[in-house]
């Protein structure tokens, strides 16, 4: 059972939910637009072995608005967040723009990290600050959704073809939470400004696992971005997903499970630090 709580961190207020405490702490970030329900799929499993602490990133949910949306912002809440609200070595989890958040985070509180997990996360994107045409057609529909130019119904029987009613309602009430910032800050190329990936990455001392989906789904990550991340991670292991695209924990939930669970196992991550 998960409740929602806030935290302050000085600069802007962070909506979190938390799980009761049945082991070590996992903080979940969800990815850009989204809010924490987005990542029930693998929180409900996860809260039975360990405490959840799941946030609604600057933005987006319930959290405060701010003036900047970049990923060293989302760090920089995110490492507060631990150091200061759980105040203990977590293992750090996020989705896409969620994953680089829990990146920058990590490499600031390395003592406070015992390991990371990068769900598609967009290492080529924070390289060139180029999207997909996909993805960026995405972005620019919900940026129409949230100005009022367009239904969330036009912008995802377009984009999502075959998408249910529940679907669509659940990403209409989201987008309806979102901040246009986030949004435009990511069409007009700024979410990476000041984020070097590459001396994050290297910062990495502990455990880390990057699980990605197939490129030609809609996936983000390419095999050349599976030999950068493994030649800068002195730790660094990769899971491919088959069939699956960015939303893989979406598409494929137990397969994930599995695989998260079994290498929480083998780096001994469900026992107390």
């Amino acid at each position: 059972m998960f409740t929602e709580q806030s935290f302050d961190t000085d600069s802007l207020r962070i909506n979190y939910a938390k799980s009761t405490l049945n082991g070590p702490p996992m903080v979940v970030l969800h990815g850009i637009p989204n809010r924490w329900q987005g990542m029930l799929q693998l929180m409900n499993p996860f809260e039975q072995t360990w405490q959840v602490f799941a946030c609604d990133m600057r933005g987006h949910g319930k959290s405060g608005r701010a003036s900047s949306y970049r990923a060293v912002d989302y760090s920089a809440d995110i490492a507060a967040f631990v150091k200061y609200r759980v105040c203990a070595p977590v293992v750090l989890l996020g989705h896409s723009g969620g994953a680089m958040a829990a990146l920058g985070a990590a490499a600031q509180l390395q003592d406070l990290v015992r390991a990371v997990v990068l769900l598609d996360p967009p290492l080529a994107q924070a390289l060139s600050s180029k999207w997909p045409k996909p993805t960026s057609d995405f972005m620019a529909g919900v940026c129409s959704i949230i100005e009022g130019k367009r239904t969330a119904e036009q912008v995802l029987k377009e984009a999502l073809p075959g998408i249910s009613e529940a679907q669509m309602r659940w990403f209409a009430d989201t987008f309806s939470c979102v901040d246009l910032g986030v949004v435009r800050t990511v069409l007009d190329g700024y979410l990476f400004e000041n984020f070097d990936v590459q001396a994050q990455l290297a910062r990495l001392t502990c455990p880390v696992l990057m699980v990605h989906g197939d490129i030609d789904k809609g996936a983000l990550v390419r095999d050349s971005d599976v030999a950068f991340f493994l030649s800068r991670v002195p730790h660094g292991e990769v899971i491919q997903i088959k069939d699956t695209g960015h939303y893989l924990h979406a598409q494929k939930p137990n397969e994930i499970l599995a695989a998260l669970t079994n290498w929480f196992r083998l780096n001994r991550l469900n026992e107390a630090s």
